[in-house]
């Protein structure tokens, strides 16, 4: 149930704001909800905070990919 661990991670992201694997976890929570918008948000906040993470820039690519934003996806791989 993705609407029970999104609430769970937003609650720890309250007590923990730059903690980078919730954001990445709360990025691909949105996506696969498919509110492709809020994953971008997470999504780019994670890699900012992780710039070696390939699993965040993995994911980023493909909310970017799915928004339509190519360009933005290529440079992500």
């Amino acid at each position: 149930d993705y609407e029970a661990s999104i609430l769970k991670l937003e609650a720890v992201l309250k007590k923990e704001p730059d903690h980078q694997e919730v954001l990445l976890r709360l990025g691909q929570g949105y996506f696969l909800k498919g509110e492709l918008k809020k994953a971008l948000v997470f999504l780019e906040k994670s890699t900012q905070m992780g710039a070696d993470d390939f699993e965040a820039w993995n994911w980023l690519g493909r909310a970017y990919f799915l928004s339509g934003e190519l360009k933005k996806s290529q440079q992500s791989y």
